[in-house]
């Protein structure tokens, strides 16, 4: 995808638009969500991200519930607290506005997984730093198919993790250096692993703080680890009562620890083969 942002930008080169907007094909938009994106990018100066989700297909598949509430919680929860901080936000990848000479700042992504998330960063390491747009609704579907739906995770999680790795110390030198608390939070939230991966590093923690506890008779860390699982649970609980209640049944939460499982393979491969580096297209119906 990379690769295609950096040719359209070559194309529109011999006419400049005062904005480009990005909208992946499968995607809708709300009615004058176009529109309403150009303004704000002219208006602000800045990029613009709309408020994209991607929604579980119509199935009673209990992965495919939870791994939109996860999406819902990292693209709308994170991103309007961000914002309602006055702080910027990460792009997601649809649903993108620029002013012309802002995107042409941005840097070729080429084949990098997650070419939105590093573009957001790069522009607002150099003064352009993204906005979140809650009026714009940008939706989408999950893909179908566990081959679908694993390798796009893992092509978004292999990405983020590898892009916080590599911009996560930049930005945080950076936003202190040069007092700048937008990209301290920028940086603060890419050190935030994926939902998954989160809670199962929690419980790895756990297990190993109660074995502590029981050779020791020390509490301590295991009451730190506790207090953080039960943190954790109530944020994502507290996310789903406030945004979530139409995206997954409340019955449907139970089926979390069977969502991260279901995930496990993806992290070992990691581990053992480092991370995917080629941007893959989704198959989709």
């Amino acid at each position: 995808k990379g690769y295609a942002l950096s040719f359209g930008a070559e194309k529109l080169e011999a006419a400049p638009p005062a904005v480009v907007v990005i909208v992946d094909a499968d995607c809708r938009l709300s009615d004058g969500g176009l529109e309403t994106l150009a303004r704000a990018a002219i208006a602000e100066d800045r990029p613009i991200q709309g408020d994209y989700l991607l929604e579980a297909p119509p199935s009673d598949d209990p992965k495919s519930m939870i791994s939109a509430l996860a999406l819902l919680v990292k693209n709308r929860v994170r991103s309007e607290g961000l914002r309602r901080m006055g702080l910027p936000a990460h792009l997601a990848g649809s649903g993108m506005a620029f002013p012309w000479h802002v995107y042409r700042c941005a840097p070729a992504t080429e084949s990098w997984l997650v070419e939105d998330l590093l573009m957001g960063l790069e522009l607002a390491m150099l003064g352009h730093p993204p906005l979140y747009l809650p009026e714009v609704r940008v939706t989408s579907e999950l893909p179908t198919g566990e081959k679908a739906a694993l390798g796009q995770r893992k092509r978004w999680e292999h990405g983020m993790l590898a892009t916080a790795r590599s911009h996560a110390p930049k930005l945080l030198t950076m936003g202190i250096l040069r007092g700048k608390i937008g990209l301290v939070a920028l940086g603060l939230d890419l050190l935030v692993p994926p939902l998954a991966l989160l809670v199962l590093l929690i419980g790895a923690t756990w297990a190993i703080a109660f074995l502590f506890a029981l050779l020791t008779t020390r509490y301590a860390p295991l009451s730190v680890v506790t207090t953080s699982m039960m943190l954790v649970g109530m944020g994502v609980f507290a996310a789903w009562v406030a945004y979530g209640r139409k995206t997954i049944p409340l019955k449907k939460l139970v089926f979390v620890p069977f969502y991260v499982a279901w995930k496990i393979p993806l992290y070992v491969g990691l581990a053992l083969k480092g991370r995917q580096k080629s941007w893959e297209r989704t198959e989709r119906k």
